[in-house]
């Protein structure tokens, strides 16, 4: 993913999340991949994602998030798969797709109900599809800052591949 001392792109997992946060409620995206990490940020809440390849970096930050007296959630594709995992190292995890439970999320940590464990019913059926918040990235630090993402999941299950297990076996397009 790094080309000399940029990423090659940014991950639109936050950015997106960052676009569906109550707008009560402000929001920042800090990726540890293209700058440093200020665990003394003002801030009540942190979210953390990463692949699984970088999920130990991951807990590690939510360690020290933690022991600073932070409030950590984590999501992605690992916390997918390993939630148990995960959950020993943050307050919450989100098991699958974030946007259909992110407000619930939001709300509960605001009424001080933080659950450990959050997951949709149901794949998010991208209708509706917000435009992710570009803006929160440092987008100077990417090679290629404007990706976009036009769908999620895949209808082969490779045993190689978490794909069809966490975005479910079928495409789902993000409509024009």
């Amino acid at each position: 993913m790094h080309v000399d001392a940029r990423a090659a792109f940014p991950g639109l997992n936050l950015a997106i999340i960052a676009a569906i946060t109550p707008p009560d409620v402000e929001a920042g995206i800090l990726d540890e991949s293209v700058e440093a990490i200020d665990f003394d940020c003002d801030t009540d809440l942190v979210g953390i994602t990463g692949m699984t390849n970088m999920a130990p970096v991951g807990y590690h930050i939510e360690d020290e998030y933690r022991r600073r007296g932070k409030k950590v959630v984590m999501g992605g594709v690992h916390v997918t798969g390993c939630a148990d995992e995960a959950h020993q190292h943050c307050e919450a995890v989100i098991a699958g797709e974030a946007e259909p439970v992110w407000s619930h999320v939001i709300r509960d940590f605001q009424q001080g109900q933080l659950q450990p464990r959050y997951r949709p019913h149901q794949l998010h059926d991208m209708t509706g599809y917000i435009v992710p918040h570009r803006d929160l990235l440092k987008q100077r630090f990417y090679l290629f800052p404007s990706t976009v993402e036009t769908g999620r999941g895949c209808p082969f299950d490779c045993e190689f591949c978490s794909v069809s297990r966490t975005a479910g076996r079928g495409y789902r397009f993000r409509p024009t």
